[in-house]
């Protein structure tokens, strides 16, 4: 008897999110860098004046959210460590003599 029901789930829509695991992040990319290449990788010297301030601006937008996403992982990470105090192994009561 024939199986009738679909092999696959077919194209689905996805929801576009930041992926939060460093390693998974870049293996996306490096699957997709082709892909996001040809999209963006016109010749700067066939575009027109318009177009190459529309990339300049495009690029300074993502450099932005590059900046300010660091930004946010180093503070993240200097309040972590304000919280946790000195290291568990370091001495606190020294000795006066």
């Amino acid at each position: 008897m024939a199986n009738t029901g679909k092999k696959t789930k077919g194209k689905q829509n996805i929801e576009i999110k930041m992926i939060e695991n460093d390693d998974d992040r870049l293996i996306t990319f490096s699957n997709r860098r082709l892909g996001i290449y040809k999209k963006i990788e016109t010749p700067l010297d066939q575009l027109s004046p318009r177009e190459l301030y529309e990339q300049y601006s495009h690029f300074s937008k993502l450099l932005d959210l590059f900046h300010i996403s660091q930004s946010k992982k180093i503070a993240t990470a200097s309040s972590m460590l304000a919280r946790t105090g000195p290291a568990e192994d370091a001495p606190t009561n020294f000795p006066l003599g």
